[in-house]
Parts: structure tokens; C-alpha cells; sequence
């Protein structure tokens, strides 16, 4: 299917990419985008190793209300909502959200 990817959404860990691994590793093919947010700092290592598969946003705090006062970003809010606009941008019209955290499987 040409208009379907999954989108992992990441953050700070280029070197570690459990969900993408076992993606793969479980035999699917597909297209995948990895989805991260303007404001991490290892943001040049993820440009460097997944290129244009990489979709970066703009972590605009005051675009949607995360409906906390501490100032913790550190939220899948945000990459959360931008994903329907990244996929309609990349002409995609189903997809599936993986977050790289949870996939760490040996």
C-alpha cells in the first residue's frame, strides 16, 4: 500500500530505535517516518542516520494545551497531534503511531 506508514515518534535516543528494529526484524517492509520535535538536541544525529525519512516539527507550546503547569514538555502530545498533518503532507492516508520507548525486546 503506497498511502500507508507508520510514524515512530522519538526523542533523544538515535542510537537506540527498539520499535523501528523490531519493525523490521518482524518482517515489515513498509514505510516509516520518524516524528520529532524541533527543541531535541540530538536532532543532528537523527538527521544524519534516517535522512528524509526524518519529519521534524515545531514544539509550539502554545499551539495545543498539554493541561500542565510545570513546564515538562517531555510529552507524545504534541508529535501526537502533528502526525495527521505530516501524514496528509506525505500523501498518507492510513497510518499507525509507534512511540520508540516501548518496543525493547530481546
Amino acid at each position: 500500500m503506497d498511502n500507508f506508514a507508520v510514524f515512530i515518534m522519538v526523542w533523544a535516543r538515535p542510537e537506540k530505535m527498539w520499535t523501528y528494529k523490531t519493525l523490521r526484524s518482524q518482517g515489515y517492509t513498509g514505510k516509516v517516518f520518524f516524528v520529532a520535535d524541533d527543541k531535541d538536541e540530538t536532532l543532528p544525529k537523527y538527521k544524519e542516520k534516517y535522512g528524509d525519512d526524518l519529519l521534524v516539527f515545531s514544539k509550539d507550546v502554545n499551539k495545543y494545551d498539554a493541561g500542565d503547569n510545570t513546564g515538562d514538555l517531555r510529552s507524545t502530545l504534541y508529535a501526537v497531534n502533528e502526525i495527521p498533518r505530516l501524514a496528509k503532507e506525505n500523501d498518507i492516508k492510513y497510518f499507525f503511531i509507534f512511540c520508540d520507548d516501548y518496543a525493547r525486546f530481546s
